[in-house]
């Protein structure tokens, strides 16, 4: 018969808490800054006249108390946010990456935009681009770096002339066009062609 091994003397068992609650010490404390940075980032957000909203599942399951024993409930937490009417929120990269925005709306911004700093958006979902003059096909090059885009909108961005094929872009499930005029209906059907998946919305 094989031996059983010893029992954890009480020396063994100490330590083991010992470090079992230095670790829960630190990530409450983490979790605690991390807390206090968001909202004051918030704040700095709403300084600059950007809207910031968050969702919690716990508005969910104020409404219904079920709704806490489904697994969808916690993944409905939304960080949301708008920028409109700005041409140099890309300079507010830090502040940016501090929100951590799982949805961005950016609307009437004039001037060039340069979309590069969302690539580091470990949680980015969805993506509106609205009324964008400035907009171009380099910023179509910027938006394939979006690897976990499920929504990509685009309304009244006329200098786009070519919709990429977005390969990288696995988990995209919904892309709006809507008065984007120049982009060719070859470029269109590729897209199709490519993302049988995907659902396509252009100008009704």
């Amino acid at each position: 018969m094989t031996p059983e091994p010893p029992a954890p003397t009480p020396r063994r068992k100490r330590r083991f808490l010992r470090w079992l609650g230095v670790l829960l010490l630190g990530y409450f404390a983490y979790a605690a800054w991390k807390e206090y940075d968001y909202r004051a980032a918030v704040k700095e957000a709403q300084a600059l006249g950007w809207q910031v909203r968050t969702s919690s599942p716990f508005e969910y399951i104020k409404k219904d108390w079920h709704a806490a024993i489904t697994l969808e409930t916690w993944m409905q937490a939304r960080r949301t946010l708008e920028i409109e009417g700005q041409q140099d929120f890309f300079s507010q990269q830090h502040l940016i990456l501090r929100l951590n925005p799982q949805q961005i709306g950016i609307t009437k911004h004039h001037g060039p935009l340069d979309l590069s700093v969302l690539k580091h958006l470990p949680d980015l979902r969805l993506l509106q681009i609205m009324n964008c003059p400035e907009m171009t096909d380099a910023n179509m090059d910027q938006i394939q770096e979006l690897t976990t885009l499920r929504m990509l909108i685009i309304v009244s961005c006329p200098r786009l002339t070519h919709v990429n094929l977005f390969s990288r872009l696995e988990k995209l499930e919904w892309l709006r066009l809507w008065d984007v005029p120049f982009i060719p209906q070859s470029d269109i059907d590729a897209f199709k062609a490519a993302h049988p998946n995907t659902h396509l919305d252009t100008n009704p």
